[in-house]
């Protein structure tokens, strides 16, 4: 028979971990959380149990605060200057980014969510046949890029400052390409 001062799942819990006094061991308040959490209460009876865990973890329902605590636990630092639903999307995008990370694909999709602005990443150049890809005197290119070299291409709005936004799409570059590699950073101005 189950005692009633300790919840379902404090079996589950080693029994170096149980205290034998008569209050519940740290442990086994931490588990009631998630007892009440995921057994049948007065609120929750129609409800699917893990309907109600993914609304408390959801991107655009939590407060700003605890966003900035699920992206240090998903391993990104949220920027202070950043809007709140440029958080929420970064959040809500990360781990199928995470899935990309390291390739030219997810470095592009990362930096369009955190400015918003469009990027092209160029990995190499096309080897030299005049008059097919390559012009004399217009875009002609000997040697190519050296080996683990990109560009990245940034079109930014007239109104931005580009000093500014030059140090902010380094950082984000610096943080998430791969380490042995190295870039350069053109930035023209456009329609966002």
């Amino acid at each position: 028979m189950r005692d009633h001062r300790t919840g379902k799942y404090s079996v589950f819990i080693p029994s170096i971990f149980k205290e034998e006094k008569e209050d519940a061991s740290f442990m086994e308040r931490y588990l009631k959380i998630f007892e009440h959490i995921l057994t049948e209460d007065e609120g929750i009876k129609e409800m699917n149990r893990f309907e109600v865990l993914q609304t408390l973890f959801h991107p655009g329902l939590i407060k700003e605060d605890f966003l900035v605590f699920l992206g240090r636990w998903m391993g990104i630092t949220l920027k202070d200057d950043w809007d709140i639903e440029t958080k929420r999307e970064i959040i809500a995008r990360i781990i199928p980014l995470y899935r990309i990370r390291g390739t030219k694909r997810g470095l592009e999709e990362y930096i369009k969510i955190c400015t918003g602005y469009s990027v092209e990443i160029i990995e190499e150049i096309k080897t030299l046949q005049i008059g097919i890809t390559s012009h004399v005197g217009k875009d002609t290119v000997l040697g190519g890029l050296p080996p683990h070299y990109f560009i990245v291409n940034v079109i930014i709005p007239e109104s931005v400052d580009i000093q500014a936004k030059r140090l902010i799409l380094k950082e984000l570059i610096d943080q998430e390409k791969p380490l042995h590699t190295r870039y350069s950073l053109n930035i023209m101005r456009g329609i966002k």
